[in-house]
């Protein structure tokens, strides 16, 4: 058994939905939850990214996130494993830690007395 990651979403203090972040070791391209897990960690992503813009304009995250894909200089890299290549699926959970340690040094320096 063990511990395993997930993201519960609540609506009125109600668990409503639960997204796991880890997979079973089945097939690449079968492990659907997963996906849904991994969009939903990347619009908290950008959620976190927006706010530390807000709080300080000069914050730029070093890769964009456009729905369920990062992007770097143009190239769009999916972050689901549906239909997708392990190296480019790898690249993007490459970029979307980079982009998390980037903002997590945000919140850090945000918190930092001045």
């Amino acid at each position: 058994m063990g511990s395993h990651s997930f993201i519960k979403k609540t609506r009125n203090g109600i668990d409503a939905e639960t997204y796991p972040l880890y997979g079973s070791g089945s097939h690449f391209a079968a492990n659907t939850c997963v996906d849904n897990g991994i969009k939903e960690f990347l619009k908290l992503l950008q959620f976190l990214q927006r706010e530390l813009k807000d709080r300080n304009p000069d914050f730029n995250a070093p890769f964009r996130i456009h729905t369920d894909r990062l992007i770097d200089n143009g190239v769009e890299y999916k972050a689901v494993m549906m239909l997708n290549v392990e190296s480019r699926w790898t690249r993007a959970m490459s970029m979307m830690l980079i982009d998390l340690k980037v903002a997590i040094a945000q919140c850090i320096s945000l918190r930092s007395p001045a």
